[in-house]
Order: C-alpha cells, then structure tokens, then sequence
C-alpha cells in the first residue's frame, strides 16, 4: 500500500468515527485530515523521499505543510461542493470524503516530490 493510502485510511477511519460519535462533517474532515498529513509526512520522509539529513526537517515540514494546505484546499473544495450539491453525499459524507481526497491526490504527491522534500533526497 501507498503512503497516501495509509494516510486515506486513517482520514477515513477518524472521519468516519467523528461522524459516528456526532461530529459534523466539516469538523471531523478538519481533525481527519490534518492527522492524515501528518502521518503522510512521516511516512514520506522515511519510507519514500529518504533523507539522512537530520536538519532542515523543521523547513521540511513547513514545505509539506504548505503543499498539504493547498492539495486540501482542493481536497475541501470537492469535499463542501459534493455535500452542498449531492443528496446523496449529503447523507453518506464520506462519500465525498472520496471523491475530494481524490481530486487532490495527484496535486499532493508531485508537490511533495518537487518542492518539499526536494533538498538532500535519495529518492527510493
């Protein structure tokens, strides 16, 4: 499995249970995703862009986040308009949970290759 595809899963996993325990679907995609970034930047940094570097993570990170705010921003984007716009995702949220994490992916992934971690990497 893909680092992204860890990180979907716990965005959905955390979505799905904030949902469960009466979170409105807005605040919960807000708590879901902002740990999903974090877990992807983990994963990344160790797993897919590896860098020995143990400097620079903090600018590292602020790079991630900067790329991760923007592909959420998309991500949000898809996400409000399908629960606005479609009955049904208005019922089953996590449904355009899918379909916003899916508009992004791309954005995310070549924004994290090309900028973030763009300094001192041996791409794996």
């Amino acid at each position: 499995m893909s680092v992204g595809g860890f990180g979907f899963l716990l965005d959905i996993g955390v979505f799905q249970g904030l949902i469960w325990l009466g979170v409105e679907p807005i605040p919960a995609r807000l708590v879901s995703a902002s740990m999903a970034v974090t877990l992807t930047w983990i994963l990344n940094r160790h797993l897919v862009f590896y860098t020995s570097s143990q400097t620079g993570r903090g600018a590292e990170y602020v790079r991630y986040i900067v790329v991760q705010a923007l592909g959420l921003t998309i991500n949000l984007g898809v996400f409000l308009l399908l629960i606005s716009s479609s009955e049904l995702a208005g019922r089953v949220p996590v449904l355009a949970l899918i379909g916003g994490a899916a508009a992004a992916i791309f954005f995310n992934y070549l924004g994290a290759r090309c900028w973030a971690f763009r300094m001192d990497v041996d791409r794996r």
